[in-house]
C-alpha cells in the first residue's frame, strides 16, 4: 500500500490542479472585465462629462466616502427585499398546493393570476403608496407581487409533475393522504420551489427598488432618485455597486440553502 508521505502528495498535487483548473477558467472573465474598466477609464478621462459617465476611480472614491450613508440605505433595501420574498415564498407555495389540490380554484383562480401578472406592477406602485403610506408597508408588498408568480408556477409544475406510478406504489403501502403529500409530492416539488425562488429573489429587489421610487424616504432606490435629479453619477453608481453586491450575496445564499435542502439533486 502507498505510504501516508505519498498520499499527503497526491492529495496535494489533486488540490493544485483543481486550484490550476478553477485559475485556467477565470483568465476569460478576468481578462474581460479588466478589458472594460480600463476601456471606461479611459474613455471617463478623454473629455466626457462625469455627469453622464464617472469614471470607475471615482465611483469606488464615491463608494468609500459615503460607504455609511449607502449602508444604511441598503439595510433598508434588503430588509425590502427578504420580506417580500419570504411573503412571496410562503403565499406562492400555499397558493399552488391550493390550487393543484383544489378544481375551483385551479378553473377560477389561476386565470385571475394569469391576468395579474400581465398588470404592470409600476402602475400599481403609486396605488400601493397611497393605500399604505410612505412606509415600509407598500415596498413589502410590491416586492411580494412580483415575487410570488414564479413561486405558484414552478411549484404547480413540481406538484403536477410527481410520476403516477410512484403515487400508485406509496398507495398500495397504505400511505396516508398527508403522507403522500409530505414525502412525496412536495419532496419532489422542492427543486421546482428552489428554481422558482431564484427567479423571484431578483424580482424582489426590482420591486422594493420600483416601490422606492415612486415614494421613500429611505433605500437604495432613494438613493439613486436623488442623486439622478442631482446629476451625481458618482453616487449614483456607488449605489447600483452597493445593490448588485448585495443582489448576488443572497443570490448566492439561496444557492447554498438549495444544496443543503435539495441535497439529493445532481446525483
Amino acid at each position: 500500500p502507498p505510504s501516508p508521505a505519498a498520499l499527503r502528495a497526491s492529495g496535494k498535487e489533486v488540490a493544485g490542479g483543481k486550484a490550476n483548473a478553477v485559475l485556467r477558467g477565470s483568465v476569460p472573465g478576468i481578462v474581460m472585465w479588466g478589458g472594460l474598466f480600463v476601456i471606461w477609464e479611459v474613455s471617463s478621462r478623454s473629455g466626457l462629462p462625469e455627469y453622464i459617465l464617472p469614471s470607475p476611480t471615482n465611483i469606488v472614491l464615491a463608494l468609500i466616502e459615503f460607504f455609511p450613508y449607502l449602508l444604511e440605505n441598503l439595510q433598508v433595501t434588503m430588509i425590502e427585499t427578504l420580506v417580500g420574498f419570504v411573503w412571496g415564498v410562503v403565499g406562492g407555495v400555499g397558493l399552488a398546493v391550493g390550487i393543484g389540490y383544489s378544481t375551483f380554484l385551479r378553473k377560477g383562480l389561476y386565470p385571475m393570476l394569469i391576468a395579474f401578472q400581465a398588470v404592470p406592477k409600476v402602475a400599481i406602485a403609486p396605488v400601493l403608496t397611497v393605500w399604505f403610506g410612505m412606509g415600509l408597508m407598500p415596498k413589502f408588498v410590491m416586492a411580494f407581487f412580483i415575487a410570488f408568480f414564479p413561486i405558484v408556477v414552478n411549484t404547480l409544475s413540481g406538484l403536477t409533475d410527481v410520476p403516477k406510478n410512484m403515487v400508485e406504489l406509496v398507495q398500495v403501502m397504505r400511505a396516508s393522504p398527508a403522507q403522500i403529500f409530505w414525502k412525496i409530492r412536495m419532496s419532489y416539488s422542492l427543486p421546482y420551489v428552489f428554481d422558482g425562488a431564484k427567479i423571484a429573489l431578483p424580482l424582489a429587489i426590482i420591486g422594493a427598488i420600483i416601490g422606492e421610487f415612486v415614494g421613500a424616504e429611505h433605500g437604495l432606490g432613494n438613493v439613486i432618485l436623488i442623486t439622478s435629479s442631482q446629476l451625481n453619477m458618482a453616487i449614483l453608481f456607488a449605489a447600483l455597486v452597493m445593490l448588485t453586491v448585495m443582489s448576488l450575496i443572497l443570490f448566492g445564499l439561496l444557492v447554498w440553502a438549495e444544496k443543503v435542502v435539495v441535497w439529493w439533486r445532481g446525483l
